[in-house]
């Protein structure tokens, strides 16, 4: 082990005007392999400065126990690493092995994870943050990093914040015979493959801003790159919920009109300075991005139900040609067939498809049924399924009852963020993806026109949509909207020609899934306002279905139809004008049987 500080990092300080130097202070303790370590599997190789050590194997690099003083209530510890391979097995950066008393740095779960873990007032814990496996090793040095404070663990990859855990101390890091291993676990397993620079561990907890400090010393180019990113995004995001229509800017109080104009005003300035970025000290650029950075509040980090940030842009309405629409027929069917046809999957749509032409009345489908017998004697090719499937498409919608030629649907991105496909969650505004469509299909093909009815001003230019449901006499379209600058999903109305929408309801809360009703009056929908919540996620609203007027000022008379805590989704309307609808029997129920069909009159009775 070399305990000198490397004199190339030093000399990449002066670079950096206003960068804070740390080569006045020493680490603890400190590898910068200068000189390799002897032992087998142990070679010197170019470094992130200077000289880097290559293990593979099973190296031999460790220094005793006693190395670490007495005292310590905090620390830093941090290494550049370049791994060649990773996999099932954990892989060590740094290893204290001294019962529950461990101090540990290392790449986990298939190189998915950085963990750190460390024993603080007796109780051991791991912070784990999430990296990219083709990041990991792609060949280039990365700087991880993990500190405690005596309250708090966290965790750095590169320039990232990865993760965190409260901690509250003492830091207890074990005095008994445990040997400090790099590389390994005691030098015996959970090796690490790959090369490895500047180890160190400090008896101090380095702030967020001296970890970023320290990587553009090191690797300017790089972390000059990310905060310039970084300030572009900082200040998309500070304007993330920035009013967009009138009636937006009508909801604000006089302090969030004040704030919202003194951030444009914010933006506007730091929009012309970025042409000067270049020209900036890397702490001018920090205290750039720390003064947009106060303006936004951070995105919550792990179970929160809330969607990462993402760059509103809604796509444009494109028709499509015979041949492109007949290639989206075609990728839709073998998706559902998980892109694996065999024999007996075209023996079941011929099945499902004799089946279809049976129920439809007076309609003569000889032909089709002649053609699908020779198709069963068929090879099971691609081919063969797509002419069945072409077959049974033609059955369907030769049925009398599609006497329409025009549908209403929503095209969405999925949404985002911590367990989205939750039966739940995936329907909260929070975790809705801007970018989705409001559409009407004429002709009922892929091949058919498209037309866009929303987002259309005045509603704000970008969002994301739920379920619509269309008026008895097809003029009107009811549907669900999040605005991309709010957090909440709205019930609104339009003309199907893309006229008159005005909204129904509004507020914090989500309202999804409107239907019209008989009386022409009122309509159901679903919505967080009766205050229950998911029971295994208390932070998740759940939905129950409610009544409102049609023709009431926004979010007047809305009326909750429910007393269900649990919840409930899709609602449709029955032939008698009763509404169907599911319901999660999440308490005292099988998991399998947790959904199932209720009917409620449009009254709350039953």
């Amino acid at each position: 082990m070399n305990r000198r500080f490397p004199l190339g990092l030093a000399l990449l300080v002066t670079f950096f005007c206003g960068i804070a130097a740390l080569a006045e202070e020493k680490p603890i303790l400190e590898w910068t392999f200068e000189t390799a370590p002897e032992g087998e599997g142990i070679t010197s190789v170019p470094g992130i400065i200077g000289t880097a050590v290559d293990v593979t194997g099973k190296p031999q690099i460790s220094v005793p126990a006693d190395r670490l003083p007495e005292g310590l209530t905090a620390f830093t510890v941090r290494a550049w690493i370049k791994p060649r391979s990773v996999d099932e097995n954990i892989h060590e950066i740094l290893r204290k092995e001294d019962g529950e008393e461990r101090l540990w740095l290392s790449i986990t779960g298939k190189g998915k994870s950085i963990c750190l873990g460390l024993n603080a007032n007796g109780l051991y814990r791991e912070t784990r943050g999430t990296v990219d496996p083709a990041v990991l090793t792609d060949g280039q040095w990365h700087l991880v990093t993990g500190t405690y404070d005596g309250q708090s663990t966290k965790l750095y990859f590169d320039l990232e914040f990865i993760g965190g855990t409260e901690l509250p101390g003492p830091w207890k890091y074990g005095k008994k015979n445990a040997p400090i291993f790099v590389a390994s676990l005691w030098g015996s397993a959970e090796f690490y493959d790959g090369a490895l620079d500047e180890i160190q561990l400090w008896d101090r907890a380095m702030s967020e801003r001296q970890v970023r400090e320290y990587f553009l010393q090191i690797a300017p180019e790089r972390g000059m790159a990310w905060l310039k990113k970084q300030i572009a995004d900082a200040r998309e995001k500070a304007l993330e919920f920035l009013p967009e229509t009138p009636e937006q800017w009508a909801k604000c109080t006089p302090e969030e009109t004040q704030k919202w104009k003194a951030l444009q005003a914010l933006n506007a300035s730091d929009t012309a300075a970025e042409l000067d970025l270049d020209r900036k000290t890397a702490d001018e650029l920090f205290d750039l991005l720390a003064r947009l950075e106060s303006n936004f509040e951070p995105r919550p980090r792990g179970a929160e139900q809330v969607s990462p940030y993402v760059r509103p842009v809604t796509p444009e309405v494109k028709d499509l040609t015979p041949e492109e629409a007949q290639k989206k027929l075609e990728e839709e069917w073998l998706f559902q067939c998980s892109g694996n046809v065999t024999p007996e999957v075209i023996r079941n749509e011929i099945r499902y498809a004799k089946a279809l032409a049976a129920r439809i009345q007076g309609v003569d489908f000889q032909d089709q049924l002649r053609e699908l017998d020779a198709l069963a004697e068929a090879d099971a090719t691609t081919r063969t399924y797509f002419r069945v499937r072409q077959i049974k498409r033609g059955i369907m919608f030769a049925n009398p009852a599609i006497d329409f030629d025009s549908v209403v649907y929503v095209d969405v991105p999925y949404p985002a963020g911590s367990e989205w496909r939750h039966e739940n969650h995936h329907r909260v505004g929070t975790q809705a993806v801007p970018g989705g469509r409001l559409m009407v299909l004429k002709g009922l093909s892929p091949a058919g026109k498209q037309t866009m009815l929303a987002p259309q001003k005045p509603l704000p230019g970008h969002g994301s949509f739920w379920r619509p449901d269309v008026s008895f006499d097809g003029k009107r379209v009811l549907f669900c909207f999040k605005p991309y600058n709010e957090k909440a999903f709205h019930l609104y109305e339009i003309n199907a020609d893309g006229t008159g929408v005005r909204q129904l309801t509004d507020g914090a809360f989500d309202d999804l899934d409107p239907i019209y009703l008989p009386d022409g009056e009122n309509i159901a929908f679903l919505t967080g306002r009766a205050h229950t919540y998911v029971r295994c996620v208390v932070s998740a609203n759940s939905f129950v279905l409610a009544r409102m007027k049609l023709h009431e000022e926004p979010g007047d008379g809305v009326f909750i139809l429910s007393r269900n805590m649990e919840c409930e989704y899709t609602p449709s309307l029955l032939k008698d004008g009763r509404i169907i609808y599911t319901r999660w029997e999440y308490t005292d129920k099988p998991l399998w049987r947790c959904q199932s069909l209720w009917t409620m009159n449009p009254d709350g009775t039953q």
